[in-house]
C-alpha cells in the first residue's frame, strides 16, 4: 500500500522541500525589487538636486548678467546675500521692459531665496533647495581712482560702494562660479580699452 501511495502523491518531506525552495525565491525575488526601488529612488533624488541647482546658476547668472543702476538702487552684498536692480522683460514677445529690484538671501535651511520688486510693488519669491551652502564674494574697483595696479584680483566679502562690483564669485561647497556683471567698467588684468583705462 505505501508504494502505490508513493505513485500517486509526494511526501511531506518532498512538500517541505518545495514550499522552502519557493519561499527562498520569493525572498529572492523581493530583495531584487526592493535594491531595484532604492537605486531608483536615490538616482532620481539626485537627478532633482542636480536640477534645483542647474535652475539656480542659471538664475542667479541672468539676475547678474541684467544688473543695472536703476532708480538710484545700487548693489549691496554680503556674504550671504546680494541686492541689485536689474532689467526684466516679464513677456518675451513684448518690448516692454521693467525695472526690478533683486534680493538674493540664504534661508535658514541653507537654501536660497530670490526676492524679485517688480515696479508696481509686487512681489515673486522664488526657493532654491541648495544642500551645499552657498557664500559670495566680489571683485571690482574699491576706489574710483584706484585701477588695477596688479595682475591679482582681489576679492572682498562685503560689496557696499556705489559702482557694481566686475565679478561676484559665488562658492556652492566646492564648487565655485565667477560671473561678470556686464553693466561694470571692471576689466580684468591684462585687458586694454582703446582711449581709457588700461
Amino acid at each position: 500500500m505505501t508504494t502505490e501511495m508513493r505513485r500517486h502523491g509526494f511526501t511531506l518531506i518532498e512538500l517541505l522541500i518545495a514550499a522552502a525552495i519557493s519561499t527562498l525565491v520569493v525572498i529572492s525575488s523581493l530583495v531584487v525589487l526592493n535594491v531595484g526601488m532604492t537605486t531608483f529612488s536615490a538616482i532620481q533624488t539626485i537627478g532633482l538636486k542636480e536640477t534645483a541647482r542647474e535652475r539656480f546658476v542659471s538664475s542667479i547668472c541672468s539676475d547678474l548678467r541684467s544688473a543695472n543702476s536703476l532708480n538710484g538702487i545700487f548693489f549691496r552684498g554680503e556674504r550671504d546675500s546680494m541686492t541689485f536692480a536689474r532689467l526684466l522683460s516679464p513677456v518675451r514677445n513684448t518690448q516692454y521692459v521693467e525695472a526690478a529690484h533683486v534680493n538674493w538671501k540664504v534661508n535658514a535651511d541653507g537654501g536660497m531665496v530670490r526676492t524679485l520688486t517688480h515696479e508696481n510693488g509686487s512681489k515673486t519669491e522664488e526657493v532654491f533647495d541648495i544642500e551645499s551652502g552657498v557664500v559670495f564674494s566680489y571683485c571690482g574697483y574699491v576706489d574710483q581712482n584706484a585701477g588695477a595696479k596688479s595682475d591679482e584680483l582681489l576679492f572682498h566679502d562685503e560689496w557696499v560702494h556705489r559702482k557694481y562690483p566686475g565679478l561676484v564669485r559665488i562658492k556652492m561647497g566646492t564648487e565655485v562660479l565667477d560671473v561678470n556683471l556686464l553693466c561694470s567698467d571692471f576689466l580684468l588684468a591684462g585687458s586694454e580699452v582703446r582711449g581709457g583705462r588700461q
